[in-house]
């Protein structure tokens, strides 16, 4: 069976991150964020970020969210 054919848009989305060039993770958080990146943010550090504001548009806010 083909695991692509399993896989959620936003887990589609969020596991593309890995192979994006750091330019083109940098124009995602700006769009995202709408802001620049901040000085110093490593690219995992992109890719965690990103991850997690798709996560919160598709599935909403994280307000109630206990960490």
């Amino acid at each position: 069976m083909d695991s692509a054919a399993n896989t959620s848009p936003l887990e589609g989305e969020v596991t593309v991150l890995d192979g994006l060039a750091l330019s083109e993770l940098r124009k995602r958080w700006s769009r995202l964020f709408q802001c620049p990146v901040p000085k110093g943010f490593s690219r995992d550090l992109l890719v965690r970020g990103i991850a997690f504001k798709l996560q919160e548009k598709a599935l909403g806010c994280g307000d109630n969210l206990v960490i």
